[in-house]
């Protein structure tokens, strides 16, 4: 049941001229401008979806986040002219299914390829957008493996298996490891108050020494 990215890409191919909603969630988003992930789908037409907005940490305001992420669309667009819109979501939100419909009216889609990487959270957003569970959702990356034709409405749905990042260390854990390194809850912080060196380990994935010069604060998200 291993998901190939040949594949996939050969999946796009067939749909080229269909809009693309690309998904990213919202910590890949943080770091797009680094990634290769937008090359991918240079040559479609590109829907893109910040998905996930609620794990960011509540002092981070939702203007704050679109402040954020206008500036990062504004530097993407010079490099990726394809994209032709771009929607923030979170999974309290009840007004993204208009939002969704009015762009697609106005890119003038009803052909649609749902893309993006493993655990993007693409199966639970098309879920969201037919109002129903139609689709398996799943913690573990690559419950989808072929692509899936939804008719609805006048629209075709196309949902896509997910894209395997082999530079994101969540690609090699175990069940067990992938689990505990999975983050779907709102970020918190946590505060310590160190007076000496001291090392910081995260269920044997992470380990950071802290050498403060005197009394210091340390939060971690």
């Amino acid at each position: 049941s291993h998901v190939n990215n040949k594949a996939i890409y050969n999946i796009y191919n067939k749909y080229s001229n269909a809009l693309f909603v690309v998904i990213i969630d919202i910590l890949d988003a943080l770091v797009i401008k680094d990634d290769d992930l937008l090359d991918i789908f240079k040559d479609y037409n590109v829907l893109l979806i910040v998905n996930k907005t609620d794990l960011m940490p509540f002092n981070v305001s939702d203007s704050k986040i679109n402040n954020m992420f206008s500036k990062t669309l504004f530097n993407l667009n010079k490099k990726y002219p394809n994209i032709r819109s771009a929607i923030l979501t979170n999974k309290f939100e009840d007004k993204f299914n208009d939002t969704f419909f009015d762009v697609l009216n106005d890119l003038h889609a009803n052909k649609v390829v749902f893309a993006g990487r493993a655990n993007a959270g693409k199966s639970s957003l098309i879920n969201k957008i037919l109002h129903s569970n139609f689709l398996t959702t799943s913690t573990y990356p690559g419950t989808t493996l072929e692509e899936v034709e939804i008719d609805y409405k006048n629209y075709i749905f196309i949902d896509t298996p997910g894209l395997v990042d082999i530079n994101n260390y969540s690609t090699h854990l175990n069940t067990e490891k992938y689990k505990l390194s999975k983050i779907d809850k709102t970020i918190k912080p946590q505060v310590f108050q160190l007076y000496e060196p001291q090392s910081y380990f995260y269920e044997g994935l992470l380990r950071i020494d802290i050498v403060p010069t005197n009394k210091c604060s340390i939060s971690f998200y």
